[in-house]
């Protein structure tokens, strides 16, 4: 039994998406960057790096 994964799993589930549900992922995403900045930050300063060396660092994993 073969089970391909797809390179990008977006093309799989974006066939079904709703137009009823982007206003909430914006909102998720918007709550998200608003958290994510001052801690990436926050981190880099700790660490002794600049500010935007934390930033760097945030978007990285995406």
């Amino acid at each position: 039994m073969s089970t391909k994964i797809p390179a990008l799993p977006i093309f799989g589930w974006l066939r079904s998406y709703q137009r009823a549900d982007i206003r909430d992922d914006v909102v998720a995403g918007l709550t998200t960057a608003v958290m994510l900045v001052p801690q990436a930050m926050g981190y880099a300063l700790l660490a002794g790096l600049p500010p935007i060396h934390g930033l760097y660092a945030s978007v990285a994993p995406i």
